[in-house]
């Protein structure tokens, strides 16, 4: 991560499975932030990802993902690491037009500079 006075900012390639097909990946990327709180203690965690690929053998078929991501950041003092944990809500757009709406729980862990 990039260390600025008050965050930690992220940029970090992703992989999405939607089914048990190999063919139905998604490859994208994710920007976030990490606001650090008090004496390191909780903070609060904001990303945002764009993801993109095949969604079947029909090469011409491309699904698009987008996904924002907020949660509470927990520091180690022990080790150079930042766990988030917090609700996800995102929009996975299909070919004809069709969307949907996903919402889940996130789970991120950030390795920070020394």
């Amino acid at each position: 991560p990039f260390e600025l006075p008050h965050a930690s900012v992220h940029l970090s390639p992703g992989v999405r499975i939607f089914n048990s097909h190999p063919d139905a990946v998604l490859f994208g990327v994710a920007v976030g932030a990490d606001f650090l709180g008090d004496r390191r203690g909780p903070g609060f965690a904001l990303e945002g990802s764009v993801h993109a690929g095949n969604s079947s053998p029909d090469r011409s078929v491309i699904v698009q993902a987008v996904d924002l991501f907020a949660g509470v950041t927990m520091t180690s003092r022990r080790t150079p690491v930042t766990w988030a944990v917090g609700p996800s809500v995102g929009m996975l757009g299909m070919p004809g037009g069709a969307s949907v709406v996903t919402v889940g729980l996130g789970l991120r862990v950030t390795s920070r500079n020394r």
